[in-house]
């Protein structure tokens, strides 16, 4: 080892492990730090327990599991995230929701510095394709002229097949 331990000393980790053929300490690891409070929904502060558990409390480990995937998947979507100007009469509706958790399709061409100008007109299939809003910001202009804006963040989920 490095020398830091003496033989008494057990080290936390097991420095011969090895995970996808690299050893354990050849990996960049990330500290992920998550602070909230407990039983925050419950009446122990007036003396009444009950089993009301907060956000990121539970009781059995697959729910945490779960917990450590979604941040997981989380972090992946917005690894793609898109972020986009659009006129908001389009996505503001008296009835029923447009914006958050809808599918949106977007479609880019394909760059003009690497295609010739008579296959300029096709879509680049990487970045084209269907994004789902993420988030959204109404914006409404403060000149009185009418102007009403959107901006929505946007993930996407896969590629298109051709």
């Amino acid at each position: 080892m490095l020398g830091i331990f003496d033989e008494t000393d057990i080290p936390v980790y097991d420095d011969k492990a090895v995970f996808a053929g690299k050893n354990i300490g050849q990996y960049n690891a990330t500290t992920i730090t998550n602070i909230t409070t407990s039983r925050s929904q419950s009446g122990i502060a007036t003396g009444s327990i009950d089993n009301v558990r907060g956000y990121n409390e539970y009781r059995n480990g697959d729910l945490h599991n779960l917990k450590v995937t979604a941040l997981g998947i989380r972090g992946y979507l917005h690894k793609s995230a898109l972020t986009i100007q659009v006129p908001g009469k389009n996505f503001l509706a008296k009835d029923k929701n447009m914006t958050i958790s809808n599918k949106i399709r977007v479609e880019f061409k394909k760059n003009a510095m690497h295609h010739r100008a008579e296959s300029n007109q096709e879509l680049d299939i990487k970045k084209s394709g269907d994004y789902i809003i993420y988030s959204a910001k109404h914006t409404f202009s403060p000149a009185g002229d009418g102007m009403f804006s959107s901006t929505l963040g946007l993930v996407k989920l896969a590629h298109e097949k051709r």
